[in-house]
């Protein structure tokens, strides 16, 4: 941490996340595919994750909220559609489930000033936030350290909490390694990580994912009483199998954490 800090670097990453949030922001509007859905959900958990490094003069609540706002319509969306690939059987409640949550997501973009004003706030906010790092670097690089520390407090708590027979602690665990995971992908594009295993922090995300989708899967089932008792034993025995999972391979993933020396 005491070497000098790759600003123009640093600078060109967060305006890359800015910029590419905007470009997925208009394309939603008319592509709405999964794959879309997924690319923006990503750009806007990238863009998120760096909120606490914008500098007080650039970062307004307004852009955050609508930022948090849609995203709340695309993880919704996300789970759906993960859930309509795990049913034995069509279903139309799922069906009607998708069509209102994608008329959510179209109801965030429905009012063109809006919109605009999410835009012109973004760049706004990412010049200032660039410029920043540019000609404060050192204090820049404090507000990086807190952060970095502050996740990996969050994190390191809530694997200590993580329970195998307990889904909230283990949902908890996994929205704390989000964090951590997005912020991670910035510092390593900013040139402060030089080594990052991608497919160890793809491991992990896709381990704590499997329990969520579990776990919003039998929600579902209860809320709506599809599928029979036989798939959702079959769901619950699965969740618990993979929460027991994860806890086997507690050490294994502290040990990863451990290992991202910055």
């Amino acid at each position: 941490m005491g070497r000098l800090m790759k600003k123009k670097q640093a600078s060109r990453a967060l305006l890359q996340r800015v910029d590419l949030y905007l470009v997925l922001l208009r394309r939603i509007r008319h592509q709405q595919d999964e794959q879309t859905i997924h690319d923006f959900r990503v750009a806007s958990r990238n863009l998120l994750a760096l909120f606490p490094l914008f500098p007080p003069q650039a970062r307004p609540k307004r852009w955050k909220r609508q930022v948090n706002r849609r995203l709340h319509n695309l993880n919704r969306l996300r789970d759906l559609h993960a859930l309509k690939g795990r049913m034995p059987n069509a279903s139309i409640a799922l069906d009607m489930d998708i069509a209102l949550a994608l008329g959510g997501l179209a109801s965030s973009d429905d009012k063109k000033r809006l919109r605009r004003r999410l835009q012109r706030e973004l760049r706004h906010s990412g010049r200032i936030a660039a410029r920043f790092i540019r000609k404060h670097p050192e204090e820049f690089m404090r507000m990086l350290q807190a952060e970095w520390f502050r996740i990996h407090v969050s994190l390191f708590k809530r694997l200590c909490e993580a329970d195998g027979k307990q889904p909230r602690s283990l949902h908890k665990l996994r929205v704390a390694y989000k964090s951590f995971r997005y912020l991670v992908s910035y510092m390593y594009d900013a040139g402060e990580l030089l080594l990052l295993d991608q497919k160890q922090v793809k491991y992990w995300q896709d381990m704590l994912g499997e329990i969520q989708d579990s776990q919003f899967t039998l929600a579902w089932l209860a809320e709506h009483r599809q599928s029979g008792k036989a798939f959702a034993r079959h769901i619950s025995g699965q969740s618990i199998r993979q929460g027991q999972g994860f806890i086997r391979r507690r050490r294994r993933f502290r040990r990863f954490i451990e290992g991202l020396v910055w």
